[in-house]
């Protein structure tokens, strides 16, 4: 027989299917088919923040990832960005004071974030893996960087008794406006 003629042969066999070769096809459809890394709320309008796709971000990966400082729980913890944690709880620290000045209790940033939780989780693509202490630490701590550092820059908040050397050395500044602008780092 020629080569076409065992392919053709080959193609058109119904021979059964070796038994080496057992899959279930009940166990494949019955498992739990909700996704566990795609949060349902995935597509929908309250859903904003999502992964660069591998495909584009395999291109030039160092494009995706903050330098200085992480934003959100995508690159959260990363040890290339731990340094920024220390001005995070600095900027924090800033914040409850000018509160307490002005008569509000601090305890209101935990509070105010906590309530807001499931709308903080319903706007990620994916889940986060986070407990929900770890989660309004996180997004306290971030915001109030941001907020603290707007306040700062824009000149709104005259910070003589923050001497912190975010302010001090002029590269940190555009670097940390870089990375509040990346996709993933919200």
């Amino acid at each position: 027989m020629d080569p076409q003629t065992q392919q053709n042969a080959a193609e058109n066999s119904h021979d059964p299917i070796p038994t080496s070769v057992v899959v279930d096809i009940h166990s494949l459809t019955s498992e739990d088919t909700d996704p566990k890394l795609l949060r349902e709320s995935a597509g929908s309008e309250s859903c904003c923040i999502l992964r660069i796709p591998h495909s584009l971000a395999r291109i030039n990966l160092k494009a995706y990832e903050p330098k200085i400082v992480s934003i959100g729980p995508y690159h959260h913890g990363k040890e290339h960005l731990k340094m920024a944690q220390q001005h995070k709880r600095r900027f924090l620290k800033f914040l409850v004071a000018k509160m307490q000045e002005k008569g509000t209790n601090p305890q209101e940033l935990i509070n105010a974030v906590s309530t807001l939780e499931g709308d903080i989780r319903g706007s990620y693509s994916e889940d986060l893996g986070l407990e929900s202490e770890e989660l309004v630490e996180m997004m306290v701590l971030d915001g109030c960087f941001i907020l603290t550092l707007f306040l700062v820059v824009s000149g709104k908040v005259v910070c003589t008794n923050l001497d912190d050397p975010i302010f001090r050395m002029p590269w940190i500044l555009p670097s940390i406006r870089a990375d509040l602008l990346l996709l993933e780092n919200q």
